[in-house]
């Protein structure tokens, strides 16, 4: 499909270019025409969904280095309140910071929830974006080139973002974002949403065994009492507007880290699917911005590593 991304090659070009005998390319190539990943006119292909090449990497976390060290900086010079109202209830500044900054990046993506379709329309219903999952699926469909693959050992950016788990009943509601820089102690998962908001509710003895086992040997209960940052429903419709000035500032480079992506990933586009690269480009990359920003944060010292027992970046609403 690289091969084949930006101008129309024979099969035969495709095979000379990966140095494969033709042979055993022709079903790949078959089923990628399938799947309208590829494209077939007058015996050319063309790739048809677009590719984050290396050149096209380095350029979007190019722009988004500086953008992002800015809004960093203005983060930690912003002032607001939420160390007045709340600070007592941590152990440390550092959980309070924490806490802060899962807050401000739920808010924020509450905020920003619309502007994918609002700035660049609706995923198309047709082609290779209707036949995920085999056919009949509808999602975004895009390649990478595996020089950008980082194989690290050590896991990068947000392992998981749940941005407001609701309990059975609706009693509560988890919010946690699981971090490289805080997986030593936090790995939220969404089958521990009803055990939390119990532990929460101060409903420990009404969980089984098992859970009561689990909660209590992963940190999220001690003493029979929640081990993480509990709001209140009137605590929680209080925070938005304590918080808004930080807020603000991760909404802003949500936006621009999209309206980057999305630029840059259509302009390095073949002009056939430039429209179809915009959109993806920008959504493929509106959560880097949550995790550019933790790292950004993490990297100055405003966020610091936590302790094994520690809860960091979750908490949950109560009813």
């Amino acid at each position: 499909m690289l091969a084949a991304y930006y101008s129309p090659v024979t099969a035969q070009e495709i095979s000379i270019e990966l140095g494969v005998a033709l042979p055993y390319l022709e079903d790949e190539i078959k089923l990628l025409v399938k799947r309208q990943y590829l494209v077939c006119k007058n015996g050319k292909y063309s790739a048809n969904i677009p590719i984050f090449t290396v050149d096209c990497t380095k350029a979007i976390d190019g722009k988004l280095r500086e953008l992002t060290e800015s809004v960093a900086e203005r983060f930690v010079a912003a002032s607001d309140k939420f160390a007045k109202h709340f600070g007592g209830r941590f152990e440390n500044e550092n959980l309070m910071r924490w806490q802060k900054v899962l807050m401000c990046l739920h808010f924020s993506l509450i905020d920003t929830n619309n502007d994918l379709e609002k700035h660049y329309g609706e995923l198309p219903g047709d082609g290779p974006y209707s036949l995920v999952n085999g056919g009949g699926g509808r999602g975004v469909v895009w390649g990478r080139n595996k020089e950008t693959i980082v194989s690290d050992e050590l896991p990068q950016g947000i392992q998981g973002i749940y941005n407001g788990c609701q309990s059975s009943g609706g009693r509560g509601k988890v919010i946690a974002m699981n971090f490289r820089q805080t997986l030593n102690a936090q790995h939220f998962e969404g089958r521990m949403t009803d055990p939390l908001v119990l532990a929460a509710e101060g409903r420990f003895e009404d969980l089984s065994d098992e859970w009561k086992n689990i909660t209590a040997n992963l940190g999220y209960v001690s003493g029979g009492k929640a081990n993480f940052t509990v709001w209140s429903s009137e605590e929680y419709k209080a925070l938005p507007q304590i918080l808004r000035e930080c807020t603000d500032l991760v909404s802003e480079l949500n936006r621009k880290t999209a309206e980057i992506a999305a630029t840059v990933t259509a302009d390095l586009a073949p002009a056939h699917i430039r429209k179809t690269a915009e959109y993806v480009g920008a959504l493929v990359y509106q959560f880097n911005s949550i995790e550019n920003l933790v790292n950004a944060l993490y990297d100055r010292g405003y966020l610091k590593p936590v302790g094994d027992r520690e809860k960091p970046a979750i908490c949950v609403v109560t009813k």
